[in-house]
């Protein structure tokens, strides 16, 4: 399973648990810490995708991947690159965007079982320096002109 504390970016502050042991001492050291449990996707492990969502819209995608890493986050040694969505990544991300009610998201996805998408979490201020670098797209010009078309 995951424990993930409720304040954490960049893959810190979440952890790979893989015995009752292991379990028990994390629960005992984040006393008084928020925290979730998630299932682990194994057909997952040290891979994901990174969606940037502006206002409904797909606005930037990359894969995102790591060899020695649980986490496929770049800052954790992960590497990136440019993906070609499919009809249903495409439809999920969206989906888990407006769920939340989120205008500006970056959702990830997992790769289930047959590599069917799994929503892992909708990030509410996603990073997108990382996103800009891989994808050459500014998605903050996509929020200023997001937000100046709701202005007028």
């Amino acid at each position: 399973m995951i424990i993930k504390e409720g304040h954490g970016s960049f893959g810190m502050k979440v952890y790979l648990i893989e015995t009752e042991e292991a379990f028990f001492t994390k629960v005992d050291e984040l006393r008084g810490v928020d925290y979730v449990f998630q299932e682990f996707i194994e057909t997952s492990r040290g891979r994901d995708i990174r969606v940037n969502i502006v206002g409904g819209e797909i606005v930037a995608a990359m894969h995102r991947s790591s060899e020695t890493d649980f986490r496929a986050n770049i800052t954790n040694g992960g590497v990136a690159s440019i993906i070609e969505l499919t009809a249903e990544q495409k439809e999920l991300a969206i989906r888990a965007a407006e769920a939340v009610g989120a205008e500006f998201a970056g959702v990830d996805l997992l790769y289930g079982d047959n590599e069917k998408p799994l929503v892992c979490e909708v990030n509410a201020a996603a990073h997108i320096r990382n996103i800009y670098n891989v994808t050459g797209i500014n998605v903050a010009d996509k929020m200023i002109e997001y937000i100046l078309g709701k202005l007028s």
